[in-house]
This record gives C-alpha cells, structure tokens and sequence, in this order.
C-alpha cells in the first residue's frame, strides 16, 4: 500500500508535466523552454515529440523551383503538420523569428568562410509582404498571378530594390512550438533541400530581408535575398 501511494504521487506529477509539454499551454515562457529541453532528452519520449504523427502526418515536401532570367534564383519549400496550438497573432514574436533565422543564416554561411549577410529594409519590407501573400497562395507566383520580385518594382512605394542579383526561399508549419523551435525546423529544412541551400550560401548575395506572417495556425517565413545594381 505504501509503495502504490508512493509510486501515484511521483506518476501524476510525471503526467501533468506531459500533458503541459504537448498541450504547449506554457510555449513560449520559461518554464514552457525548460519543458521543451526534458522532453528533447527523455530517451523514447524525444522521439515521439519530434516525430508523433500529430505534428507529422504530413512530411516535408521537396523544392519546387523553376528556370528564371539569369542571376535570378527562386525556391520554396512547405512543411505541413496536422496538430496545432492556435495562438493569438500578436503572441508570436516576429522580430525574435527574424534575429534567428538572420544569425542561422550567417552562422552557415560563415561556415564556408562566406561574408555576413545585412538586412536592407526594402527586402525586409519585401519579404514581409510576401510572407502575408503565401498565406492565400503559397507559390512563387503571387496572388495576382505576377512573378515574386515584382514586389520590389510594381509601385514607387516601398518596397523598392534596384538588384543584380535576387532570390527567395519560402517556408511553413503548423505552429507548435516555440518561436525559436519553429524558426531553427524551418531552416533545418531549407539546408536539407539543395535548391534552399545554394541560395542560403551564394556568394552573390550580399544583402536579406525575412519576413513573418501567422494566420492563427501556419507560421510563414520567407527569406529575400539580394545584392543591389549599384
């Protein structure tokens, strides 16, 4: 009798702590991080996390890309998954998704002894717009059925990019983990596929802007790529 009271006062702080972990009720706070590393490092339980079929059912998709006019690059990737914490627009923090994806961004390139990427405001203004349009269609075309630069060029309100050199990579996923969680998953999937990648390290690029856009259930993130004509 002992040993069963004893055995139900450690088993029901284990599940509640389970439950919190997978219901993402506490993402984003501290105490929701220090659940994410536990449940990285449980042998078994951080290979359901990562890999149970309710943030998996669908898989990675490979690069959809196309011939462009040259010195003008284009790739998307799509990461779909069923399972979802549905959050409030303004609970996802866009600027923190940006920092990241900027320092993965430059950290890889480093790596291969590339120089550092800087943001220009007209292609993080870009990059923005075209996060929002990939919510209604998610395609290097654009929603008005126009190619994904003209962004830069179709009005003389910003954004405008006088470029030699230009590129965009595409990406989503069911939010259901943290910011950075989401931010490093999205990435992690443009450096596996080899379209994504060679835009990451072209030694062309000198500039980027990134954009983010939520609509309550799929975090969208776009990378811009450019080098400026003059």
């Amino acid at each position: 009798m002992r040993f069963t009271k004893t055995f139900i006062k450690i088993l029901i702080p284990i599940i509640f702590g389970y439950w919190l972990a997978v219901s993402q009720i506490a993402s984003g706070t501290i105490f929701g991080y220090a659940l994410d590393g536990i449940m990285d490092y449980l042998p078994v339980t951080s290979q359901r996390w990562h890999h149970h079929d309710w943030f998996n059912r669908v898989p990675f998709m490979s690069v959809i890309s196309k011939r462009v006019e040259p010195h003008h690059t284009e790739n998307i990737s799509k990461h779909g998954n069923t399972a979802t914490s549905k959050l409030n627009e303004s609970q996802i923090d866009e600027q923190l998704i940006k920092d990241y994806v900027l320092e993965l961004t430059n950290d890889l390139r480093a790596t291969k002894g590339l120089h550092r990427l800087t943001i220009n405001p007209e292609l993080e203004l870009a990059g923005d717009v075209r996060a929002n349009e990939t919510i209604s269609t998610f395609s290097h075309t654009r929603p008005n059925g126009q190619d994904p630069f003209t962004v830069l060029t179709d009005s003389n309100d910003s954004p405008n990019y006088d470029y030699q050199y230009i590129g965009e990579n595409l990406g989503m996923a069911t939010y259901h983990r943290s910011d950075a969680f989401m931010a490093e998953m999205i990435f992690d999937g443009w450096v596996d596929s080899e379209g994504h990648y060679q835009n990451i390290i072209n030694e062309n690029f000198t500039e980027i802007g990134i954009g983010v856009d939520y609509d309550g259930e799929y975090l969208y993130v776009t990378q811009f790529f450019g080098a400026p004509l003059f």
